[in-house]
């Protein structure tokens, strides 16, 4: 009766146990990455929706009892996009109780932050730097590094008063320690009221 293993069978034992366990581990990992991409995909998708609900519809929280329109609120007064920097600005009428009671609000919107938070924020909002997480959404930072590289518009000439549609990308990054950072861009584009919408723009597209 033999009370120990011989060398080939310890060998044979330590070879298949090396193979189960590279099958269970690469398994896990593939399934790991797999939750993590679905869980990536499934939180930037709805920060990038929050994001562009608030920037259209709130671009400023309730306060003091005073509710701020959003960007689909916006008119064209001289200038909507600052030359240079990107920053947004805009006038907006905020209806109150009545569809006659219109009160007059404004906004620049900008980024704030560093790299590992980077967000939007409205700078004329009141007591700004205490609600400076509003344009935030799940603690996910922007990709972009500054105004000039999200916003866009389009226009009618070279005149600031002829732009009549401004584009903000809404670009959401995930730096993922297993695999390459994840991104989301969404596009929220937005007509100014009291422009018309031409039929071709600067460079005669339809």
């Amino acid at each position: 009766m033999r009370r120990g293993f011989t060398v080939v069978e310890t060998m044979v034992a330590l070879l298949v146990t090396g193979i189960v366990l590279t099958a269970v581990m690469s398994s896990f990992l593939s399934s790991r990455r797999m939750m993590a991409t679905v869980m990536e995909e499934s939180e930037l998708a709805l920060a990038a929706r929050a994001i562009r609900e608030k920037l259209l519809f709130r671009v400023s929280p309730t306060i003091d009892g005073v509710h701020y329109a959003g960007m689909l609120s916006g008119t064209n007064a001289g200038w909507v996009v600052e030359s240079g920097s990107g920053c947004v600005v805009m006038y907006m009428g905020a209806v109150g109780s009545t569809l006659s009671d219109v009160r007059q609000q404004r906004m620049r919107l900008l980024m704030d932050g560093s790299a590992a938070d980077r967000g939007f924020i409205n700078e004329w909002t009141p007591d700004k730097d205490r609600y400076r997480g509003w344009l935030r959404s799940g603690g996910i930072p922007l990709a972009d590094g500054a105004m000039s590289d999200a916003v866009s518009y389009d226009a009618v000439g070279n005149d600031p008063s002829g732009v009549y549609r401004v584009n903000v990308d809404v670009n959401l990054v995930v730096r993922d320690l297993w695999k390459e950072p994840a991104y989301r861009r969404e596009r929220v584009s937005v007509p100014l009221m009291g422009r018309l919408q031409p039929m071709v723009d600067a460079e005669g597209r339809y």
